[in-house]
C-alpha cells in the first residue's frame, strides 16, 4: 500500500481543523450540569462514591452500575478516575467526554482512511486518489453530527462513547492486518487483539458486541476484493467467521430472545412485544432523519412522546417507514458492487440497531443508539458527495452539497450545546419542543424544586415548580412521578396537600405493574417521611402500597420500600420481615435483598436465621464485590447489644 494510496495520510490538517471546531462547538455546554440518569448513576450513586473507603469500597463502587448485568466496569472505572481527581464537579466529566469523542473522530478518520485503501486495490491506477476527501469529510460531519451530541455532554453516556473507542480500535486492528496480506484465523491480530478489544467494549456498554458484524460486513463488501487470498486463507477467514461470530450470535440471540422474548417482560411497558417492533420500524427511520438532516425542533434529550404503533396502518406512518427502510436495504444490495461505500454504509447503520431496535424491552428512542450508526451514514453520503468520479459533470454541486450539510450541522450542535450550558435553559427547552413529553415536562418542574431549594427566600422557583408539576401530571401516558414531587413539594411548603394528587398516584399505580418511576415515587416518598421533611397520613401511604402490589407477581422493589416503611414509620417488624421474605423469594439472587432480611432478622434476634443469608451471599460474591455487604452483616452478627426488635415475652412480669 503506498503513500499515495493512503487517504488517511493526504489531508490530516483537515483533521486537525474539525477537531478544533468540534471544541469550539461544545465548549458552552461543559459548564452545564448532571442531568437524568446522571444522578441516578453517578451523583446519586453512593457505593461509586465510597471508592475510597478501601479495597472492598473500590471494587463495589467499580461493580455499582446497574445498567446491565455485566454492570460496566471499565465505564465506572472511568468515573471513579473522575472522581478521584476533581470530585463531583460534572465540568471534568463532561471534558472527559468531549475528550473521547475527539479521540473517536480521529479513530473514525483512521478507519475510514483503511478502509479507502481497500477500495483503491480494486481501482484503476488513474482513479487511484479519487476518495482523497472521504476520510476528512467523513470525520468531519461525524464529529459535528447533532445526533452525536448525547455521548458528549450527558455525562453517564460515555459508557457510549468509550465502549466505541474499543470498537473503533477492533476495526482498525482488522483493516490493518488484512490490508497487510494476512488471512490467517490463527495469527495474533484474529485471535487476541481483536477479542480482547471486543471484550474490553463490552466491559464499559453492550453495544461492542455488534463489532464482529461491522468487520463481517466490512470484509464481505471491501476486504475480500482484490485482495489475493488463496483458497486456505478464505477457508481460514470462513472459520473465524463460524467461530466468532455466527454461534455466539445464535447462542446470544437465543439466550436473549428466552429472557426478555415474552409477554411477562413487557409487563411494565406501554406496549407489548409485536408493538415495539412495529414502533422501531417509524424509530429508525427517524433516526435516519435526524442523523442526516437534524432540525433542533426534532432532537432532544427525551423521546418518550413518540405514539406506539398498533398496526402497520396505525398510524400509516409505519407502513410509509417499512417501505423506505426495505428500499434502502435494497439499495444497499444492487450498489454494493459499483458503489461499495453506499452499500457498506447503509448496512453498517442498520447493523448497528441490531440491539436496541429489535425485542429487547427496552425505552423506544434514544439518539445515542447512533453513535456508529451515525458512521455508516456519513460513510454512504460521504461516498457520494466528495468522491471524484470521471463522468460526473458536477463535482462543483456535490462538494458544494457537502460543504452545506457540515455548515447545518455546526450552528445545530452549537445552539444544543448553548442549551446545555444551563439546567434550567436545558430543560425548559426540553419541555417547550416535547410539551407531550413525560419525561421533559417532569424534569422541568423537578428542576424547579432544585432551584427553590438552592433559593429557600425566593417563592418564584416554588411556584414555578407547582405549576409545571401539575403540567406534568396530566400529559398522557405521564408516570407518578409528578404526583409524588407535588406532595412532597407541598408537604415541605407546609401548604395543603390536594386529594386529586392522592387519587392519581393511587389510579398510575394500579394501571400497570411498577415500572423504575413508579418505584422511584414510592421510595422519594418514604425517604422523605423518615428525614422528617414530609408529614403523610398513613393511611395513604398504605394505599399506595396497596396500588402498588395489586399486580401479580408484586414488584419486589416494591416490597423492599413498603418493608422500610413498616420498619422505620409503622414500626412493625412483623410487616417487615414478611414482606423481605416475599422480595428475596422472588429474587433469590438479589444479595441486597437478602442483606435487608439478614440485618432485619439480627436486630429480631435471630442470628442463626441471619446465617443462611449471609451464607447465600457469600456464595454470589463475584470478585469480592460483596465485600462490604458481608463485613456489615458480619459485625451485626458479633456484636453484643440487645436485638433492636427483641421479642417479647409472654411470660408473666
Amino acid at each position: 500500500m503506498s503513500p499515495q494510496s493512503s487517504a488517511y495520510v493526504s489531508k490530516p490538517i483537515w483533521l486537525l481543523v474539525s477537531l478544533l471546531a468540534t471544541v469550539a462547538v461544545y465548549a458552552v455546554g461543559l459548564q452545564g450540569g448532571y442531568v437524568f440518569d446522571d444522578f441516578s448513576n453517578i451523583v446519586e450513586n453512593t457505593t461509586l462514591l465510597g471508592f475510597g473507603s478501601g479495597p472492598g469500597g473500590l471494587v463495589a463502587a467499580i461493580f455499582s452500575s446497574s445498567s446491565s448485568d455485566i454492570q460496566r466496569p471499565l465505564a465506572m472505572i472511568s468515573f471513579i478516575a473522575n472522581l478521584a481527581t476533581s470530585g463531583i464537579d460534572p465540568l471534568p466529566m463532561k471534558a472527559v467526554n468531549l475528550l473521547i469523542h475527539l479521540i473517536n473522530g480521529t479513530l473514525i478518520y483512521r478507519l475510514t482512511g483503511l478502509l479507502v485503501a481497500a477500495r483503491e486495490r480494486q481501482l484503476s491506477p488513474a482513479e487511484i486518489g479519487s476518495h482523497r476527501w472521504l476520510a476528512p469529510f467523513v470525520a468531519a460531519a461525524w464529529l459535528l453530527a447533532p445526533i452525536n451530541f448525547m455521548p458528549v455532554l450527558y455525562v453517564v453516556q460515555r459508557m457510549e462513547s468509550l465502549s466505541h473507542t474499543f470498537v473503533l480500535l477492533a476495526l482498525i486492528v482488522y483493516c490493518r492486518y488484512r490490508l497487510a496480506g494476512g488471512a490467517r484465523a490463527l495469527s495474533a491480530p484474529l485471535a487476541f487483539k481483536l477479542p480482547l478489544l471486543v471484550v474490553a467494549g463490552l466491559l464499559v456498554k453492550e453495544s461492542a458486541a455488534l463489532t464482529l458484524p461491522y468487520v463481517f460486513l466490512i470484509e464481505t463488501l471491501l476486504l475480500s476484493r482484490g485482495g489475493g487470498e488463496s483458497a486456505s486463507e478464505r477457508r481460514s477467514l470462513q472459520r473465524y467467521f463460524v467461530v466468532m461470530l455466527w454461534i455466539p450470535a445464535l447462542l446470544g440471540s437465543l439466550l436473549l430472545w428466552l429472557k426478555y422474548g415474552n409477554a411477562d417482560v413487557y409487563a411494565t411497558r406501554p406496549f407489548t412485544l409485536g408493538e415495539r417492533l412495529l414502533t422501531q420500524l417509524r424509530v429508525v427511520a427517524s433516526y435516519l432523519d435526524w442523523t442526516l438532516l437534524p432540525r433542533l425542533s426534532e432532537l432532544g434529550l427525551f423521546h418518550d412522546d413518540i405514539a406506539v404503533s398498533r398496526s402497520l396502518l396505525q398510524p400509516v406512518s409505519t407502513l410509509i417507514s417499512l417501505a423506505i427502510l426495505l428500499a434502502l436495504a435494497a439499495l444497499a444490495v444492487v450498489l454494493r458492487h459499483r458503489h461499495p461505500f453506499v452499500a457498506l454504509g447503509i448496512l453498517l447503520f442498520f447493523a448497528a440497531q441490531l440491539l436496541t431496535a429489535t425485542f429487547l424491552p427496552l425505552d423506544l428512542a434514544y439518539e445515542h443508539r447512533n453513535y456508529f450508526a451515525s458512521f455508516g451514514l456519513m460513510l454512504a453520503v460521504g461516498s457520494g458527495l466528495v468522491v471524484r468520479r470521471e463522468n460526473t459533470t458536477m463535482p462543483f454541486v456535490y462538494r458544494s452539497l457537502a460543504l452545506v450539510l457540515l455548515a447545518l450541522y455546526v450552528p445545530t450542535t452549537f445552539k444544543r450545546a448553548l442549551e446545555w450550558s444551563h439546567p434550567l435553559s436545558l430543560v425548559t427547552a426540553e419541555a417547550q419542543r416535547r410539551p407531550q413529553s413525560p419525561r421533559a415536562t417532569y424534569e422541568l418542574g423537578r428542576t424547579y424544586i432544585v432551584l427553590a431549594q438552592a433559593n429557600p427566600g425566593s417563592t418564584n422557583y416554588t411556584d414555578s415548580a407547582f405549576e409545571a408539576l401539575e403540567r406534568a401530571a396530566r400529559v398522557p401516558n405521564a408516570t407518578a412521578l409528578p404526583e409524588q414531587a407535588l406532595l412532597i413539594l407541598a408537604s415541605r411548603a407546609k401548604v395543603p396537600l390536594r386529594e386529586e394528587w392522592w387519587e392519581g398516584f393511587y389510579t398510575k399505580l394500579r394501571a400497570a405493574p411498577a415500572d423504575v418511576s413508579d418505584i422511584s415515587a414510592l421510595y422519594a416518598m418514604v425517604a422523605c417521611v423518615r428525614r422528617g421533611e414530609c408529614r403523610f397520613d398513613q393511611r395513604h401511604m398504605v394505599s399506595l402500597f396497596g396500588a402498588a402490589l395489586v399486580h401479580e407477581p408484586p414488584s419486589p422493589d416494591v416490597l423492599t420500600i413498603y418493608a422500610s416503611y413498616a420498619l422505620n414509620i409503622l414500626s412493625d417488624p412483623t410487616l417487615g420481615l414478611q414482606l423481605f421474605d416475599e422480595a428475596v423469594a422472588l429474587r433469590p439472587r438479589n444479595t441486597q435483598y437478602r442483606e435487608n432480611r439478614a440485618a432485619l432478622l439480627i436486630a429480631m434476634g435471630r442470628k442463626d436465621e441471619a446465617k443462611k443469608d449471609i451464607a447465600a451471599i457469600a456464595a454470589l460474591n463475584r470478585f469480592g464485590r460483596e465485600g462490604q455487604r458481608l463485613a456489615r452483616l458480619q459485625r451485626s452478627i458479633a456484636s453484643e447489644q440487645p436485638p433492636l426488635y427483641a421479642p417479647k415475652s409472654d411470660a408473666p412480669k
